[in-house]
């Protein structure tokens, strides 16, 4: 069909428009039948009891607020992230998009962990931290969310500054979270944390390292030690 379509093409006997739509829907069935394709994969690996562990409800040990971008999975933080996290994205990691989903896993869900998860190379950042004037008004209007001290603060291609700014906005965006959720946090039944998942190694800790920044508003950046099983 795509060579067909390519000769009418080159004949004048098809718009370029209509080419291009055509090139799109083949496009995009192919890439249906790759998920297809994968979801029949998956039902091999899966029992019926497993799947009758969640019909009657959720039961998520973290509220995750992550960003958008393709190149952050669940699959970097947890080997099992079905029924265990509860997931909520928007371009940069922000409460403020989100509201009501994060409090449906705190306040319903009862999740014992908030986490607020940024990224290197994050585009909102970059974004905010130049001129997005030019941008679709719905993107202009959640990149305006972001903090004032990153919009327009530097020249955005300075990897320094930009890991430094993903740093801080997750500081923000935990901030924000205690100023809804103190409560929780004081009775103890909820741990706000931020972290930042650095598949770049802008943080020079290692790439693709799951970097925990702060725990209940406090920077713990430096002083953050875990223990990790041994296999």
């Amino acid at each position: 069909m795509r060579i067909l379509n390519a000769m009418l093409l080159s004949l004048g006997l098809l718009s370029t428009e209509v080419y291009a739509k055509a090139e799109t829907n083949e496009k995009a069935m192919s890439i249906i039948n790759e998920m297809i394709e994968a979801n029949t994969l998956y039902l091999k690996s899966q029992s019926k009891d497993e799947f009758k562990l969640v019909v009657e409800g959720q039961d998520p040990r973290i509220t995750l607020v992550s960003c958008s971008d393709s190149r952050v999975q669940n699959s970097a933080i947890d080997a099992s992230p079905e029924n265990d996290l509860f997931v909520i994205r928007n371009i940069g990691n922000q409460l403020i998009s989100n509201e009501g989903s994060v409090a449906y896993g705190i306040k319903h869900l009862k999740t014992p962990i908030l986490l607020i998860m940024g990224h290197s190379r994050c585009g909102a950042i970059k974004a905010a931290m130049s001129d997005y004037s030019a941008e679709n008004s719905a993107i202009r209007k959640e990149v305006s969310t972001l903090d004032l001290s990153i919009r327009n603060s530097c020249e955005s291609d300075d990897p320094k500054k930009w890991i430094k700014n993903i740093v801080n906005n997750v500081h923000e965006q935990v901030k924000y979270s205690l100023q809804d959720y103190q409560k929780e946090v004081d009775k103890g039944t909820l741990m706000i944390v931020g972290a930042v998942f650095d598949f770049a190694n802008d943080m020079k800790k290692g790439y693709g390292k799951f970097n925990v920044v702060n725990i209940n508003g406090k920077d713990i950046q430096d002083n953050f030690k875990v223990k990790v099983k041994d296999k």
